[in-house]
């Protein structure tokens, strides 16, 4: 992969649709933040349709499609969020790793842990969009292997994350 394939890949999350789901999305969830405890529903609502666009995004540049994908109303059923909430749950299970590795190792360690945990989160998502079922995507030999599969392209998309 030359590095202007990956840049018009990259360029692909940069259209106007992409752009207003995600000011739309991070306004709602600051107002989340700002309300406290009765804006967990809504700050919760949001991640799931986050996540939900993003393997959106990422099925879209993985199968080549020619634009970016627009966030329909049928995306956005609590039914079709399956998905996106295997993503979530993991996302969770990674902040759960790094507080308790910070806590018992220190805050170094921490973020060392922290920051393997989020470079794992893009194979994660990538297995997750190849795979039929997306509790397929909890394996973590997968995971590896799709990392080894990449070589030196995972790092690349690292960097540009």
């Amino acid at each position: 992969m030359t590095l202007t394939t990956a840049a018009s890949y990259l360029a692909r999350a940069f259209s106007l649709s992409s752009l207003m789901f995600v000011l739309l999305a991070g306004a709602l969830m600051a107002i989340a933040f700002k309300v406290g405890l009765f804006g967990f529903p809504l700050g919760l609502i949001m991640l799931t349709w986050f996540f939900r666009y993003s393997l959106l995004m990422i099925e879209y540049v993985a199968w080549d499609g020619a634009e970016a994908p627009v966030l329909e109303v049928e995306m956005l059923n609590p039914l079709e969020q399956t998905r996106s909430g295997i993503l979530l749950f993991i996302t969770i299970v990674f902040f759960c790793i790094y507080y308790g590795a910070q806590y018992w190792f220190g805050k170094y360690a921490g973020a060392l842990v922290g920051l393997g945990a989020v470079g794992l989160l893009p194979a994660i998502a990538a297995v997750q969009v190849a795979k039929d079922r997306a509790l397929q995507a909890l394996n973590p030999l997968d995971w590896f292997h799709l990392i080894r599969w990449m070589k030196s392209d995972y790092l690349l998309v690292l960097a540009c994350i």
